[in-house]
């Protein structure tokens, strides 16, 4: 039996668990655990939204705050979670969801973002947090809504691409685009505004000066404030951005006064004699493939109109006019397919639709910047006043020479068209350094067919010529051409100048001018600054150069870091921004008491 015993062989005790797996088991419990009783109290707590959104009601989720204690928010570069700005902006309904989320929300991974600290202050009426930071936070917010870049695009202007920072992009009628315009009017919404998108992007948003009833407030003055909120490519942060959101946080100081006011007093003069708009434009940089600029402005201005749009565009650029078709039918609410008629969707848009104002009603457009320049910096100021808006030239210019063998044609036999060129870009430096108010800028010079051992026969360049004098700029242009003539007939060389662009100076209004020179003089006395307020002019094209057709306009710098603007290093002291709010608020605090005095003594 023993040995019987001794050759069956006895069965294996189970091999246990490795301690790893028995250790992730244990975890997984304890996560269990832990996440039944939040997920019972999420369930409690915003039942009805996720019933809603289980129901795919997208309407469901109604405040930024109530997505923020989801733990849902915005993401850098990625744009906006979901589409509840639309939703609750009614630009998204049961009828055009999948449009939206096809067009208009971004559909990348989403991180919660830190917002849940600046979220708490919205009612916050301390105006040194509104105007410095929750206006810093936004700037940031903002900047983070950008189109996807993919490595082999990026400029590695340092030798390194993977320490370089990711470029900002937000091109006219994008998904970044359309993001950003969302974002804006959720900012608009926040400070208690009325707040809408039009057909073309441009965000605007109605403060009222009472609580009084939409008839009344249809009779009201109305002063415009605003920038843009489009980008060019590889931009900063504070580009048109920061007129937007510092006029929004404008508002919002007016909104926490208007509240205190009405609890203390139904007397109607203590409160604004006048209406505010903000507005951000789209489309003032023209960052787009289909060569348009400052349609957004033009738009609100009534100088393009939903039909002239469709007639300007719809058979010269087919891809613009089917994104704009999109951007009509999403404002319409309309759930048109690709193939949808652009023509019928943009006569129900209609003129009626893009309607944003009355020029009768309006006491002007002020427009707060950063001034792209070095002045302000250099003289150590932090903001300045803006008298003049440059007028603009902007030519090409094709030199045609003959193209021959570097070593074997004599110098006095030569037709070099590169001789000729570099003639005319001296020439256009010399003119412009020796007259006061007028720069000259040779931005684009190409060499066709390019050797070290050739003869340069076809050169290609660019000339933009800006001056606030319109008569000494053109004679600027007709001197930098004469001389370019002569440079190419002394080097046997045939040129050929085109005007590509010209825009008139525009004189900002005298009486807008000495409101904020007023209002930067009364910051600087509480704030205990000694500068006096310095006039520039400004060398770049803004929005306020199309809303001068058809209202009064006024412009206010801010000084940035050396000028750099169009550039990743764009960059102003939060100070200095803050500082450029409070003179924006000033002013209309002095504006509102002009107009009751004025109004009390007719």
């Amino acid at each position: 039996m023993a040995a019987m015993a001794s050759s069956s062989p006895s069965p294996s005790p189970s091999p246990s668990p490795p301690s790893s797996a028995a250790s992730l088991m244990s975890a997984l419990k304890l996560l269990m655990l832990v996440m039944c009783p939040v997920l019972v109290a999420l369930a409690v707590a915003h039942g009805k939204v996720i019933l809603g959104l289980l129901n795919g009601d997208l309407g469901a989720w109604q405040s930024r705050r109530e997505r923020l204690s989801l733990g849902w928010g915005y993401s850098r570069g990625a744009g906006i979670k979901g589409s509840r700005y639309a939703a609750s902006h009614a630009l998204c309904t049961p009828e055009n969801v999948t449009f939206c989320l096809k067009y208009v929300v971004p559909k990348q991974q989403h991180v919660r973002s830190n917002w849940t600290a600046i979220d708490s202050h919205l009612q916050s009426c301390d105006a040194d947090f509104v105007m410095g930071k929750m206006l810093q936070g936004r700037l940031s917010e903002l900047a983070s809504v950008s189109e996807p870049v993919q490595k082999d695009e990026m400029v590695c202007a340092t030798g390194d691409c993977g320490r370089r920072r990711q470029p900002r992009s937000r091109p006219y009628l994008s998904t970044s685009g359309s993001a950003a315009a969302l974002l804006v009017w959720e900012y608009m919404t926040d400070a208690g505004m009325d707040t809408r998108i039009d057909a073309v992007g441009n965000v605007i948003g109605l403060h009222t000066a009472t609580p009084a009833p939409e008839s009344a407030s249809r009779n009201r003055s109305v002063l415009i404030l605003g920038s843009h909120h489009d980008t060019v490519n590889d931009a900063g942060a504070l580009d048109g951005s920061y007129g937007v959101l510092a006029s929004i946080a404008v508002v919002h100081m007016l909104a926490c006064n208007r509240k205190s006011r009405s609890q203390a007093s139904d007397d109607p003069s203590s409160f604004l004699d006048f209406d505010i708009q903000v507005v951000a434009f789209d489309d003032e940089e023209g960052n787009n493939r289909f060569g348009t600029t400052n349609t957004g402005a033009k738009v609100f201005a009534g100088m393009l109109q939903a039909p002239g749009l469709a007639e300007a565009y719809l058979n010269k650029y087919p891809a613009f006019a089917l994104a704009l078709g999109d951007r009509m039918r999403l404002v319409l609410g309309i759930a048109a397919g690709e193939n949808g008629d652009l023509a019928e969707v943009i006569r129900a848009c209609g003129t009626n639709q893009l309607a944003i104002w009355e020029q009768s009603r309006s006491l002007g457009f002020v427009e707060l910047h950063i001034e792209q320049g070095p002045v302000l910096d250099r003289e150590r100021e932090p903001a300045g006043v803006v008298s003049f808006i440059n007028g603009q030239s902007r030519l090409t210019a094709a030199f045609t020479g003959r193209s021959a063998h570097a070593g074997t044609v004599p110098m006095v036999l030569r037709s070099d068209a590169l001789v000729a060129a570099a003639k005319t870009v001296v020439a256009a430096e010399s003119i412009a350094k020796s007259t006061e108010h007028l720069v000259a800028t040779v931005g684009d010079l190409r060499v066709q067919d390019a050797a070290s051992n050739t003869v340069p026969g076809n050169v290609h360049m660019t000339l933009d010529v800006r001056s606030p004098d319109d008569a000494l700029r053109q004679g600027a242009v007709d001197k930098i051409i004469a001389l370019g003539g002569s440079a190419a007939a002394s080097a046997g060389v045939h040129v050929d100048f085109r005007m590509m662009h010209e825009a008139a100076a525009v004189q900002m209004d005298t009486t807008l001018q000495a409101v904020l020179q007023e209002a930067m003089t009364n910051v600087n006395t509480r704030e205990q600054r000694s500068f006096t307020p310095r006039p520039l002019n400004s060398g770049a094209g803004h929005d306020a150069m199309i809303i001068a057709n058809v209202t009064p306009v006024a412009m206010l710098f801010v000084r940035c870091k050396d000028g750099v603007s169009h550039h990743p290093d764009e960059y102003a002291d939060p100070v200095d921004l803050a500082y450029g709010a409070h003179v924006l608020l000033e002013s209309i605090r002095l504006m509102d008491a002009h107009h009751k005095h004025r109004r009390m003594n007719l």
